[in-house]
């Protein structure tokens, strides 16, 4: 972990120095484009929909041992909510070269379309970074521990001299879909208590593996683009009906582990009455009026098209769920 930081720290006072992407100079970006550039650096409307996980591993907790939920879970769904920008905002930093020389994804990122120069990227990243540690430390010492493993795993994903997503064995799936999906609830449920349950085990694993079905279905979208780019991560090593294979087999047995941890659960008797509702206007959204997967492109296969109904019941359920838990009656 040391090693990490001390790497960390010595990238930050190399790209301080040296600016990888324009090795020109150029005019300072003004204010205005410089807060654009921040926003778009974070990616936030992509990843926004993953602060339910860590109010989803407090509420285990609650179901589980009766502990209502306090001040200190917002804390910690704010930490996590800017681990996961810390990690799209690296991310965008280390490809800034290699987007340069594709017209969209040169359009998009804010580095090389110079609304934001590196300098100022890394300063902000500091600030994120400084933001999550001391929501992290509100929430107790595991907590701070799984948000310090989180913040590192998102650092280390994209950093070129490591650089997890590239990775050909499986560290690509690994780390993202433990800082993306199994970390975020268990952040979120050790902040009120320091017992390991059953639930939260199944629970955890389940969101592991629908977290494995994203990263597999994004490679699988982009798997040409990423052929021809020589890039061999892998989704393009199983090929790709393989891919397929795996994506669905994932979500198979995220479905049976998410069942079984919640028949670990103590549940009110609203609770899956509002499921069904949930349902209802989840699948209204997915047939009426959205046409595309959860990212905002066009589906890659009949799941895509759920992803979006699926993520808006499940929030709807957590709203109810966690206003419940705070104290506040329902039905």
């Amino acid at each position: 972990m040391l090693v990490a930081l001390m790497k960390f720290s010595f990238t930050v006072e190399r790209y301080f120095v040296v600016d990888s992407v324009n090795t020109q100079p150029s005019p300072k970006p003004q204010f205005q484009n410089i807060i654009k550039g921040l926003i778009s650096l974070s990616r936030w409307k992509e990843q926004l929909y993953l602060v339910s996980l860590t109010f989803l591993g407090g509420l285990i907790a609650h179901s589980v041992y009766g502990i209502q939920l306090d001040w200190r879970i917002f804390m910690v769904a704010l930490a996590n909510f800017l681990s996961v920008t810390f990690a799209f905002m690296i991310n965008e930093m280390e490809d800034a070269e290699d987007d340069a020389a594709n017209p969209i994804s040169a359009k998009r990122n804010p580095i090389t379309n110079g609304m934001l120069d590196l300098k100022t990227a890394w300063i902000a990243c500091g600030v994120v970074v400084l933001i999550a540690l001391l929501g992290y430390l509100a929430g107790g010492l595991i907590v701070l521990m799984i948000g310090v493993l989180n913040l590192t795993l998102s650092f280390l994903y994209s950093w070129k001299p490591v650089r997890l997503k590239s990775s050909t064995i499986g560290l690509d799936v690994v780390s993202h879909t433990l800082m993306l999906g199994g970390l975020l609830p268990l952040g979120g449920y050790f902040v009120s208590t320091s017992q390991v349950h059953p639930a939260i085990i199944f629970i955890t694993l389940a969101i592991i593996l629908g977290s494995t079905y994203g990263q597999i279905y994004n490679q699988l979208r982009d798997f040409d683009a990423d052929s021809k780019a020589g890039i061999k991560n892998v989704t393009i090593r199983a090929g790709k009906q393989n891919a397929f294979v795996l994506m669905y087999g994932a979500i198979v047995v995220a479905f049976v582990c998410a069942l079984i941890g919640i028949s670990q659960l103590v549940l009110p008797d609203w609770f899956f009455p509002l499921v069904a509702i949930s349902v209802v206007i989840g699948l209204a959204m997915t047939f009426l009026f959205v046409r595309t997967d959860s990212s905002g492109k066009p589906p890659i296969d009949v799941s895509g098209r759920f992803q979006v109904g699926f993520l808006i019941a499940l929030n709807i359920v957590l709203v109810f769920w966690v206003l419940w838990a705070m104290g506040l009656k329902i039905g």
